[in-house]
C-alpha cells in the first residue's frame, strides 16, 4: 500500500485479514499495546454487520481506556483544557 496507512485503514486490514482466513470462528485474535483499538474497533464492526467473528479477542497493554492506569501523557491532557 502507498501513501498514508491511518487508523481507517488499519481497522479495513484487520477486518478483510480476518474475512480472508475464511473461518473466523476458531480464530483467535491477540492485540497487544497499540493494536488494541483497531482490533477492537475491526471486530465490533465485523459484530455489526452479522458477519463471522472470531473466537475470542484478547487486548494486552492497551490503551482502550486510558483513564484506569493514566500515564504522563493522559494526566498532561486531563489537566488541561481545550483551549
Amino acid at each position: 500500500m502507498d501513501g498514508p496507512f491511518d487508523l481507517d485503514d488499519y481497522v479495513t486490514e484487520l477486518q478483510e485479514f480476518i474475512r480472508q482466513i475464511g473461518v473466523a470462528e476458531p480464530l483467535n485474535v491477540i492485540a497487544i499495546c497499540q493494536a488494541t483499538v483497531p482490533a477492537l474497533a475491526a471486530i465490533s464492526l465485523l459484530v455489526s454487520a452479522d458477519e463471522p467473528t472470531p473466537k475470542s479477542l484478547i487486548l494486552m497493554g492497551g490503551p482502550i481506556d486510558a483513564r484506569r492506569s493514566p500515564t504522563a501523557v493522559g494526566r498532561l491532557a486531563a489537566d488541561h483544557s481545550l483551549d
